[in-house]
C-alpha cells in the first residue's frame, strides 16, 4: 500500500512512522519524494533499513515542504495482512491513502515486495 503525505510550507522539523504488523511478517517503509513512487527512484528513497518481523520506524529529520508517497511493504510477495501505521510530525501534515482500490494495493504490495527482493538479490552477488 501506498500513502500520500502533505508536508505544508516551511517542512516539518521531524516526522516519524511507526509499522506494526503480525509478528510473522517481515515489514518495511520507504519514503519518495512527490507524488509518485517510481521504482527506478529506489535507492533514493528514505528508508527505514532492512525488513524487520512484526514491525519497523522510519524517522526523517528536516523534512522539506510538499508531497511525499510512503510505501509499506513485505519482504515476500503476495502478502497481505492488517497492519497500523502511526504518524508523529513536529507540524500538522495531510494523509491519504494511494492507490484507493484494495486489488491495487495488493498488487502494488506484490510489486513492491518482489523488486526490493530482486535488489537484495543482487546487492549480495
Amino acid at each position: 500500500p501506498q500513502w500520500l503525505v502533505e508536508v505544508p510550507a516551511g517542512g516539518a522539523a521531524d516526522l516519524v512512522a511507526i509499522l506494526e504488523a503480525p509478528e510473522h511478517i517481515s515489514v518495511n517503509l520507504r519514503v519518495f519524494r512527490g507524488d509518485v513512487a517510481h521504482p527506478e527512484l529506489i535507492k533514493s528513497a528514505v528508508s527505514s533499513g532492512a525488513y524487520r518481523r512484526g514491525g519497523c520506524v522510519l524517522r526523517m529529520t528536516n523534512v522539506p515542504a510538499g508531497p511525499h508517497i510512503v510505501v509499506v511493504s513485505a519482504f515476500h510477495p503476495e502478502i497481505v495482512a492488517e497492519y497500523r501505521l502511526v504518524w508523529h510530525a513536529s507540524t500538522a501534515i495531510a494523509l491519504s491513502a494511494r492507490p484507493p482500490c484494495e486489488q491495487q494495493a495488493r498488487k502494488t504490495l506484490a510489486q513492491s515486495s518482489q523488486q526490493q527482493q530482486q535488489q537484495q538479490q543482487e546487492q549480495e552477488q
